[in-house]
């Protein structure tokens, strides 16, 4: 898409930047006329008009500058239309840790000044070089063969300068992530880090991190200014290369002061474009290297799913059809072979020892994480055929990290949606029981809550991260250890919420440790270590197959299973990962 863009305007842009291009054959043409027709024959008419044409052509060059910048900015909001969404769309898929060669918004930046500013025209006009050299070469061989040396020469000075910026910048990246990661996490963990004593830990790392920065910064433009400065030294060298070529052809005839004067300022003009390259590598360099980052992304992701066509929102089932995923860009399945089916009203409680996937398959299910197999459907429809922000309104989700933006309450319980019903965000607070709670703090629903929610205790995130789950009453809650930070008062009320949901028809998916999650539950998902289901069924199904499994095994333990050679047999390892999974109920 992106390509068939630049291929739409290359037209254009190539049509103005050759007629920018004939321009200093313009000039070419004007000194040799000035100085072998109108002055020799002192003709005033010729004067007039030749240089009347010369002030016209500088207007339309005017002209045709404007108009490709014109161009070049178009084409810069046509890239960043067609590649934002798609980033945004892929970064929320990747769910990758960041690394150093992830692309990040000022890749976005860097590609848009590159076509903005003036170093796309600088090297769009480097086009011009060729046809400078044939008209040189019409003037003198010799003259044409000093002006390939200086642009042959300042080629050369402007490819070495932008491989050592290309350097400056790889080494630049990972140690400015460093210098933000350390800045943010002070702002974040402030009273924590000073509380551990880390206070001057972080400080010296900062102090590290920017000091490299700012070295590889210098060195970096101490690098780009050499490079300018050799540029420009060659420009003036290159004319005077010139000056003196012109002067030994007349000296010996075989060239007019015309031809002299014209190839010293065609040879200026021919190597401007170098000058004004050089000047911008840095912008160059950081447009290509961000590009390679877009498209390593876009294309790790593969084509663009195509729109899904809206479905009518769910109101009967869920299911689970042999799921396993894992954390996105691994190979290892944190759960496997899943399948349940739960009805409208129904309620699952996922119960299991920490670690064995109830995070994980939560996140599956909400669809934050990509499946590896199987399918999870709402009334039949596979989640990969809705649209994520559609689906996004089905599904209220309240991940195990609570994970809040900065801004205020009430836009983290709308979901930041645009124009959002005040009446809605208070009735998705009153509904989860944390109304009463809001109200309370100093600017109400209206509190900035800070990056990550740093102003609320863990217990007020929590309560909030439930109302934004709970907001326009989501036909499918899934609510990982809602209870963790609360007491038994906050309970109690998270207990009417379910009930309440419950009664309208929604389906409530919770995992947790606690016992008194399995008693607000209908059915009950028993996973063990590995990721896999020991048991599923209705809480009573659940507990009287466990009930059974328990009085057998106190049976076996007081008859064990004697070997051949008299000793006890072989424990079944899976039978004992079962054990433990049923300690948590």
């Amino acid at each position: 898409m992106v390509l068939n863009d630049i291929r739409t305007a290359a037209p254009g842009l190539t049509v103005t930047t050759l007629i920018l291009a004939l321009f200093p054959v313009a000039v070419v043409l004007y000194i040799l006329l000035l100085f072998d027709v109108a002055l020799p024959g002192r003709s005033f008419a010729t004067l007039a008009g030749i240089t009347l044409l010369m002030l016209v052509l500088i207007g339309a060059r005017a002209f045709f500058i404007g108009l490709r910048h014109n161009m070049l900015v178009l084409l810069g909001d046509m890239v960043a239309a067609r590649l934002s969404p798609r980033m945004a769309q892929t970064g929320l898929r990747a769910f990758a840790p960041v690394g150093d060669d992830d692309p990040a918004p000022g890749d976005m930046d860097a590609i848009q000044l590159f076509l903005k500013s003036g170093a796309g025209a600088a090297w769009l006009d480097a086009v011009g070089l060729t046809i400078a050299l044939l008209v040189m070469l019409m003037l003198h061989p010799l003259l044409a063969l000093a002006l390939a040396l200086g642009v042959s020469l300042s080629a050369l000075l402007l490819f070495r300068t932008m491989k050592g910026s290309e350097r400056a910048a790889r080494d630049l990246r990972p140690v400015d992530r460093r210098r933000d990661a350390a800045f943010e996490i002070g702002q974040m963990h402030g009273a924590s880090l000073r509380a551990l004593g880390m206070s001057g830990t972080l400080a010296t790392l900062w102090r590290f991190a920017s000091d490299r920065v700012l070295a590889i910064g210098n060195a970096r433009q101490s690098a780009q200014t050499r490079g300018q400065i050799a540029a420009l030294s060659l420009q003036l060298v290159t004319m005077v290369l010139l000056l003196a070529t012109g002067g030994w052809l007349h000296m010996h005839d075989r060239a007019s002061e015309a031809v002299l004067l014209a190839a010293a300022l065609l040879g200026w003009l021919a190597m401007a474009p170098l000058v004004r390259a050089a000047e911008y590598a840095d912008q160059l360099i950081d447009a290509r290297l961000g590009w390679e980052r877009i498209d390593a992304l876009l294309s790790a992701a593969g084509p663009s799913a195509a729109e899904a066509i809206p479905l009518p929102p769910p109101t009967r089932t869920i299911s689970c059809e042999n799921v396993a995923l894992g954390e996105p860009g691994t190979n290892r399945a944190l759960v496997r072979y899943v399948s349940f089916a739960l009805s409208a009203g129904d309620v699952l409680a996922v119960i299991g020892r920490a670690g064995c996937g109830k995070s994980v398959l939560l996140r599956g299910l909400a669809g934050g994480w990509p499946l590896a197999e199987g399918k999870v459907r709402l009334d039949g429809a596979a989640l990969d055929q809705w649209d994520a922000d559609l689906l996004g309104q089905h599904i209220g989700y309240m991940p195990q990290t609570i994970d809040l933006i900065d801004g205020s309450v009430a836009d983290n319980i709308a979901r930041f949606a645009q124009a959002a019903d005040p009446k809605q965000v208070v009735a998705a607070a009153q509904n989860c029981g944390a109304h009463d709670m809001i109200v309370r703090l100093p600017d109400g629903y209206n509190t900035r809550i800070g990056p990550q929610g740093h102003k609320l205790s863990l217990s007020q995130m929590q309560q909030v991260a439930l109302a934004r789950a709970f907001y326009r009453d989501p036909f499918l809650l899934i609510l990982d250890a809602p209870t963790s930070h609360q007491d038994a008062t906050r309970e109690q009320l998270f207990r009417q919420a379910v009930d309440h949901a419950r009664a309208r028809g929604a389906i409530i998916i919770i995992a947790g440790a606690q016992n008194f999650l399995v008693g607000l539950a209908s059915h009950v998902l028993l996973m063990r270590d590995g990721g896999t289901v020991a048991e599923f069924g209705t809480r009573d199904e659940v507990q009287e197959r466990l009930e059974e499994r328990r009085k057998a095994r106190t049976l076996a333990d007081r008859r064990p299973d004697i070997g051949d050679n008299g000793t006890a047999g072989p424990q079944d390892d899976n039978n004992d990962n079962d054990v433990a999974a049923e300690q948590t109920i």
